[in-house]
């Protein structure tokens, strides 16, 4: 099922405020992103109805398998091409940053794979964060 960028980043917010083991408030996502409590239930409704996350009236979302696996599959593009970006092409860290957000999309599967593999399967981002490896020969 289609989703846009947008959604994908509510499910992004969900998985890295904890919404793999256990609900994650409305208001704690719409503080992440910037937006209402309003906007945040209404998204994470429609995150519901697709099947990526559970609703819980009063608690929130919880990320279901498939919510789970689109969230890893999109942070292990953002912080593999993050790293590429930052490491080879020596762009500052946060225009890395932006600039993997603007391709993330695009760039598909197999070519993030095969960066990742010359990259040595890297184990976390330049920030620091952890990167999941849901697609590459890692697993």
């Amino acid at each position: 099922m289609e989703l846009t960028r947008r959604q994908v980043d509510y499910l992004i917010a969900i998985y890295e405020l904890g919404g793999v083991e256990k609900p994650v408030p409305p208001s704690k996502v719409a503080l992440k992103l910037g937006v209402n409590k309003v906007t945040a239930v209404l998204i994470m409704k429609k995150l519901a109805k697709k099947k990526y996350v559970k609703y819980f009236k009063w608690k929130g979302a919880q990320l279901t398998k498939l919510g789970v696996l689109l969230a890893e599959k999109i942070i292990w593009r953002h912080r593999v091409l993050e790293t590429l970006l930052f490491k080879y092409l020596a762009l500052e860290l946060e225009e890395a940053c932006k600039c993997a957000k603007d391709i993330e999309y695009t760039t598909p599967d197999y070519l993030v794979a095969k960066i990742c593999e010359k990259l040595g399967h890297p184990t976390t981002c330049p920030h620091g964060k952890p990167i999941p490896h849901p697609v590459c020969s890692k697993n």
